[in-house]
């Protein structure tokens, strides 16, 4: 197998950097040309999240940088390396794209990473988003609390490497209904969308396409962080049907964060259903929605952390959810499935959260 999947990343420009060390790191800059700068960290080998996010980041004037963590896509790999090591290469990259501030949304297995470099370099980061965040699996209660999938690949990672990689290339020949069938839930009608199932079935194969990245970074995951939080503002979003990294998980990171953080419950979503907080999450992370909520706090008497439990009215600007421009637009009428365009599922949410709010 090649090392990833070329159908997406041929069309993407191949931008890397030399570090210090001889190594190579590649990335890819997404969203607006200009702007508050985002730095997105995905789960393992993956860009998915930040391709999810490039519309919306193009219509907040949001620029985004997606680096690309050892032995995914075009970065060198780095055996033997921890999640405390990343700091050093993500601000080596930061600090060659001439970009002191910026800001970090993370989601699942990208976690850790962010929490890293929020706690090496706190006067450079603007606030951290998290979206289904991962807590640490080393610890007993997390580990149990993780979903049975999470827990057969930490398995067959650190255990059966040989097995997940047969499996991931008997995955990648079978692809896209290899993809495709991973969700049962939710998830499974979000991924039915035009544009997300082929954002997804692209990410996907480039996940297939490269086992021992995959595994070298659940081996990581399994393994105390040994990283400290910083003074960095944060605000955690978690899908209430997620299975992978349930609720419980994000509400183990709001505690091990600085500042106590909140964590929204959306609910009636998984973690690729997510996307209808995209807007709220990069405003949060470049700190253009996070002084509202604080004054709106202040008003009602709510403490930070009962933002969690409480509806808080932040004023969302109805999100529109496009395709990348080589691929069009997605209606807002489109109903896949019998589930709303999550256009309608964004608003609904707002608008109950409001009226929930105000009664």
């Amino acid at each position: 197998m090649q090392p990833y999947c070329d159908t997406m990343s041929q069309m993407e420009p191949n931008t890397h950097i030399t570090l210090p060390d001889g190594r190579t790191l590649s990335y890819l800059l997404t969203g607006a040309d200009s702007g508050p700068v985002v730095a997105v960290l995905d789960g393992p080998c993956s860009r998915g999240l930040g391709r999810a996010l490039a519309a919306t980041a193009r219509e907040l004037g949001i620029r985004l940088v997606i680096p690309d963590r050892p032995g995914s896509h075009g970065s060198t790999p780095k055996p033997g390396r921890t999640v405390a090591d990343w700091p050093a290469d993500h601000l080596a990259l930061m600090d060659a794209l001439s970009v002191d501030r910026f800001g970090i949304v993370t989601q699942s297995g990208g976690t850790p990473y962010g929490i890293a470099v929020a706690g090496a370099a706190p006067e450079r980061v603007t606030a951290h988003s998290l979206l289904g965040a991962i807590a640490p699996l080393a610890e007993k209660a997390q580990w149990r609390a993780a979903g049975k999938d999470m827990k057969m690949a930490a398995f067959m990672s650190r255990r059966a490497p040989f097995l997940l990689r047969a499996g991931f290339k008997r995955q990648y020949k079978k692809l896209p209904d290899s993809a495709m069938g991973l969700f049962k839930g939710p998830d499974a009608e979000v991924v039915q969308i035009p544009w997300v199932k082929e954002l997804f079935v692209v990410t996907t194969g480039e996940l297939f396409a490269n086992p021992n990245g995959f595994i070298e970074e659940v081996r990581i995951l399994c393994k105390p962080w040994g990283i400290t939080p910083g003074p960095v503002r944060a605000s955690l979003w978690t899908g209430e049907l997620d299975r992978m990294h349930p609720p419980s998980q994000a509400r183990r990171v709001a505690e091990i964060l600085d500042g106590d953080p909140p964590v929204t419950v959306v609910p009636g979503v998984e973690q690729i259903g997510l996307l209808v907080i995209f807007e709220e999450a990069l405003r949060f992370a470049t700190f253009s929605a996070g002084r509202r909520r604080d004054r709106q706090a202040a008003r009602n008497g709510l403490r930070r952390r009962d933002l969690a439990v409480a509806p808080h009215p932040v004023q969302l600007a109805r999100a529109r959810y496009r395709r990348h421009d080589r691929i069009g637009t997605v209606g807002e009428n489109d109903v896949i499935g019998g589930v709303p365009h999550p256009v309608h599922l964004h608003d609904a949410w707002t608008s109950n959260r409001s009226r929930t709010h105000m009664s």
